[in-house]
């Protein structure tokens, strides 16, 4: 599958930045294929929908978890990696 990665590092207003990323995950099972994502803040996860919801498209994933940043961490994503 293919990787897409959008670079870049947001600063958090105190001189420090903070790396956020996004990871698109695909897991296929006798069900079929579904995509839960995760989110990573300075190499830890913050985050991730595999208790809660696994999308069965990748572009699905990535708006929900770009909201999750939006919403709750208050900045955009700096890498979008989808696996």
């Amino acid at each position: 599958m293919r990787n897409r990665l959008i670079s870049a590092i947001h600063p958090t207003g105190f001189g420090i930045e903070v790396m956020i990323e996004i990871y698109i995950e695909c897991w296929a099972s006798p069900d079929g294929i579904r995509y839960p994502w995760s989110i990573w803040q300075d190499g830890r996860q913050v985050e991730s929908s595999h208790a809660s919801a696994l999308y069965e498209d990748q572009e699905q994933a990535e708006v929900e978890a770009r909201r999750y940043c939006v919403e709750v961490l208050k900045t955009e994503p700096g890498n979008v990696v989808r696996l």
